[in-house]
């Protein structure tokens, strides 16, 4: 596909406060099979602190990145709308395991996002600069 999957205004609309104040690293592992957030983070980090160095660079930079809390707040849907906010265009969703009526286990998803971060190329309407996943 060439140029931007939407090309008009969007707008994050979310809940004012986290379906999980606080879930951590192990939670995120154990109840959303979020196996390595603690690792990305570094990694992400890592990156937006040293944009132009190497990707070997990055990676020992991100094993020595320290992480000054234990927890990240959670929201289980997060919705894109178009200008006016009424339609929704895109949303996305995370959910731990959970039991269904019968106590069958109704395992863990999350929807996997890819941000841009904004550059002189994206408003021009160009697929280019750094994404984050």
């Amino acid at each position: 596909m060439i140029g931007p999957l939407f090309t008009h205004a969007q707008f994050v609309k979310m809940a004012c406060h986290p379906s999980r104040k606080n879930a951590s690293f192990d939670i995120l592992k154990t109840q959303y099979g979020v196996l390595d957030f603690q690792d990305v983070l570094a990694e992400f980090i890592t990156q937006v602190n040293n944009p132009g160095a190497s990707r070997s660079i990055l990676s020992l930079h991100a094993e020595d990145a320290l992480i000054p809390f234990r927890g990240v707040p959670v929201f289980h849907v997060i919705k894109f709308t178009g200008t006016d906010g009424s339609q929704t265009i895109d949303s996305v969703h995370a959910r731990p395991e959970q039991r269904d009526k019968c106590r069958q286990i109704i395992p863990s998803c999350f929807d996997t996002v890819l941000v841009q971060s904004p550059s002189p190329d994206t408003k021009q309407g160009r697929i280019k600069g750094n994404y984050y996943s």
